[in-house]
């Protein structure tokens, strides 16, 4: 099928059969075991509750009911959390506190914040962000005459450690959610002050070895009802992950 989101691929500098190595070992589960741990504390956590961030109609709607709140207060929240770009329940001014408390008792809300940003004279930035357990990541804002480019994480860590790449010197710590994907790009529209024309997933980690949750963050960045952002505008890159790639064409964006 054919595939919109574009891929840039950059092999890494071991040889094949190291590369492979790195891979079957992350993939087949034979990572350290404090990886295997926080892997199976994030799978705990995400059938408890769900991230603000990657919630959709359907779910608002269903919270709203089952709480009930009136039914107009489902447009709100969308309008805050895909127009007004905020998953933190106390910046929602016009929604009443109880349900404000409500969203923040029930869903994972601004879990992810800036803890530093670096800027270059260039007006590139460079933007650290602390998870909800503690980890950081890395996410840069890059500006240019006419547009602006966000370039994302999604992983803390990286399996694949590419000579030339610092982000896998200590190996992989864990994947990121796909609301904490999504988290990230909203604290980058908050540090930009505006939405990117365009963004590349060439930050921390190797995407596609996180395919589960980059695909739920690429749909949803995608989706006309939610951030509505034009599927050529973004770019996944890989060190070659094939089956990778096969399954990122098969989402047909």
């Amino acid at each position: 099928p054919t595939c919109l989101f574009l891929l840039k691929g950059y092999g890494p500098t071991c040889s094949p059969a190291t590369w492979s190595t790195r891979i079957k070992k992350y993939t087949f589960g034979k990572a350290k075991s404090s990886t295997r741990s926080n892997l199976l504390k994030t799978r705990i956590t995400r059938m408890r509750k769900q991230f603000l961030a990657s919630s959709d109609q359907n779910s608002i709607e269903k919270f709203i009911e089952e709480n009930n709140f009136e039914k107009f207060r489902t447009k709100q929240i969308l309008e805050w959390l895909f127009k007004k770009r905020t998953a933190d329940p106390q910046k929602m001014a016009n929604i009443p506190k109880k349900l404000r408390d409500a969203l923040a008792e029930n869903f994972i809300c601004s879990s992810s914040s800036i803890e530093k940003i670096f800027e270059a004279p260039d007006g590139t930035k460079k933007i650290l962000i602390k998870l909800g357990d503690g980890k950081l990541i890395e996410a840069v804002i890059i500006p240019s005459h006419d547009r602006i480019t966000f370039c994302l994480s999604t992983q803390v860590g990286c399996p694949v450690q590419c000579r030339f790449c610092a982000s896998g010197k200590n190996g992989l710590e864990r994947n990121l959610k796909s609301g904490e994907i999504l988290e990230e790009y909203l604290l980058c529209c908050e540090a930009a002050g505006q939405t990117p024309d365009n963004i590349v997933f060439m930050g921390i980690g190797e995407g596609l070895l996180n395919f589960e949750n980059l695909s739920v963050a690429l749909l949803a960045l995608v989706d006309p009802q939610r951030f509505a952002l034009a599927p050529r505008r973004i770019t996944v890159s890989t060190s070659g992950w094939t089956k990778g790639i096969l399954e990122l064409a098969k989402l047909g964006k």
